[in-house]
């Protein structure tokens, strides 16, 4: 039995593999032109400022204070506490960020300061 069809080699795959990939860098590069020159058209908004999380220092009203009391009126700030510092010994913190939070020192029961964080 005879061979009809005799496969040929018309195109290489890698001439194939590199006329697609030019093609399609080339409607990429077109396509990022159009959206830059639409992005430079339109005019950035301003980036939100951060709003201020008090108005009054944190120590205002916490000041010789004991501890359940500061505590309470925290709490009823809607602000988490806990206390860093108890007779100028520090206690083990975390080392988080959170500006609601409240750190009370404290002296024979009674806060001598208080910081964010």
């Amino acid at each position: 039995m005879k061979t009809i069809f005799k496969p040929t080699r018309l195109v290489s795959r890698l001439w194939v593999f590199s006329c697609l990939l030019g093609l399609s860098l080339a409607s990429c590069q077109t396509s990022q032109t159009s959206q830059t020159s639409q992005t430079n058209q339109i005019s950035q908004p301003a980036p939100p400022t951060r709003p201020a999380l008090t108005k009054a220092p944190p120590s205002s009203g916490y000041l010789g204070l004991t501890l359940p009391a500061a505590t309470t009126k925290a709490a009823q700030e809607g602000r988490r506490s806990r206390v860093i510092m108890v007779d100028g010994q520090r206690r083990p913190v975390t080392k988080d960020l959170r500006p609601r939070r409240l750190n009370f020192s404290l002296n024979q029961g009674k806060v001598i300061a208080v910081t964010k964080g």
